[in-house]
């Protein structure tokens, strides 16, 4: 629906000097953003989708509205921005399980406590691999960490480069 949204924003903000044949070409063409509910390989009935961009926990929720939640595994944790992750509960109680990774990966989990499936890994490599086990086929495994990727990577785009690179190689 946020995707509508925006397209429905983005044809408002030009339709007044922009050709119309241009907009339908562009709203046509539009692929998406890398590491933003990014589709990125299809293995032994799993999707695996990448979404690292998803820095705070309203953007992981935002996302997680696109999915079907009982049959998603998320990716979740990295660097506290000391932001509440509270909200993620009633966004992540129908989800099959959350694996959590990072410097923050204490506080997620006691916010997630008894109340959703999860899992603590040390490493981001690991946080994939478990995630891989736990998928079955017709699941989706997202990439959502609701957190900056500072405690790991560079900048996001770096932890979304090496997901793609765990992923492809499994």
């Amino acid at each position: 629906d946020f995707n509508i949204l925006n397209v429905c924003l983005a044809v408002g903000a030009t339709h007044s000097f922009a050709n119309r044949n241009a907009i339908c070409d562009a709203v046509d063409n539009f692929y998406g953003v890398d590491g933003r509910m990014e589709h990125i390989h299809t293995l032994c009935g799993v999707k695996y989708y990448d979404s690292a961009i998803d820095s705070t926990p309203s953007r992981t929720l935002a996302t997680l509205s696109a999915f079907n939640k009982e049959r998603t595994v998320i990716i979740l944790g990295g660097y506290d921005k000391n932001l509440s992750y509270d909200c993620l509960c009633e966004g992540l109680k129908n989800i099959k399980c959350a694996i959590i990774c990072g410097v923050n990966s204490e506080k997620i989990a006691h916010v997630l406590k008894n109340r959703c499936k999860f899992m603590l890994c040390n490493t981001f490599e690991d946080s994939v691999r478990t995630a891989s086990k736990i998928a079955e086929w017709g699941d989706s495994v997202l990439l959502s960490p609701a957190s900056a990727s500072y405690d790991m990577f560079e900048y996001y785009k770096k932890k979304s480069d090496k997901y793609k690179e765990i992923v492809r190689g499994l």
